[in-house]
């Protein structure tokens, strides 16, 4: 009976430590892909139903102290999203957006010709947008605009008062000019997963075995549920 003591603790600490390096080798590949898709860039291809161009990025998926040391990053470089996560109970889904509006040759001429020749070029820009071209008689030509921003979007839990929450969508432009008309954000809820009674893997154990009948307690370790 010893002997058999021995055997039950020696496979209870075996399944605990192949368990323990089956979840390490799981941390270690998620925080390989999770590299991979910080250091990924943005690619393009276009829609198989119009002929407008889709941005796609590797995306990070982890736990949130996998993401805390990544977000430290990001709030030191803007300040508005730090404080939108302050206020935020439980963020669930972080995203930034750097985009860029950029319209080349334009020509807007005039409804009437001015009277006078002259050809001159103008030019203003700022931090949020340039605005260049050149202007005759006729009209404007050669205009160009651009304009770059970023978004900040933060769906999760929030604080609203006492006692009281909101599952809410926050987006920060950093750019004044743009303005955030509409949000449409869906989350999915994952169903609880049923509790699976039938599965494949390794049963020990000891009792006592008798007229085909065995009774006694066992460690069962499952590799496949149904």
């Amino acid at each position: 009976m010893k002997h058999i003591t021995y055997i039950v603790i020696i496979l209870v600490l075996g399944m605990f430590l192949l368990n323990q390096c089956t979840e390490n080798a799981k941390s270690r590949k998620r925080l390989n892909l999770n590299i991979e898709a910080v250091n990924d860039t943005v690619e393009y291809f276009k829609s198989k139903i119009s002929d407008l161009e889709i941005a796609h990025k590797e995306t990070f998926f982890g736990t949130k102290k996998e993401l805390d040391s990544l977000l430290d990053i990001e709030k030191a470089k803007n300040k508005e999203l730090t404080k939108i996560l302050e206020d935020f109970k439980r963020p669930d889904n972080i995203t930034k957006v750097n985009s860029s509006l950029k319209i080349d040759s334009i020509k807007i001429p005039f409804d009437k010709k001015i009277k006078y020749v002259f050809n001159r070029p103008f030019i203003k820009e700022n931090e949020h947008f340039h605005l260049s071209g050149n202007v005759n008689e006729f009209g404007l030509y050669d205009v160009k605009f651009q304009a770059d921003f970023q978004q900040s979007i933060v769906t999760g839990l929030k604080k609203t008062g006492f006692l009281q929450e909101e599952y809410r969508t926050e987006i920060i432009n950093t750019n004044p000019f743009i303005t955030t008309e509409e949000i449409s954000n869906f989350n999915i809820l994952l169903e609880k997963e049923k509790n699976k009674r039938i599965g494949v893997g390794f049963s020990f154990g000891f009792g006592v075995y008798s007229n085909g009948f065995f009774v006694g307690p066992s460690i069962h370790y499952s590799i496949k549920k149904f």
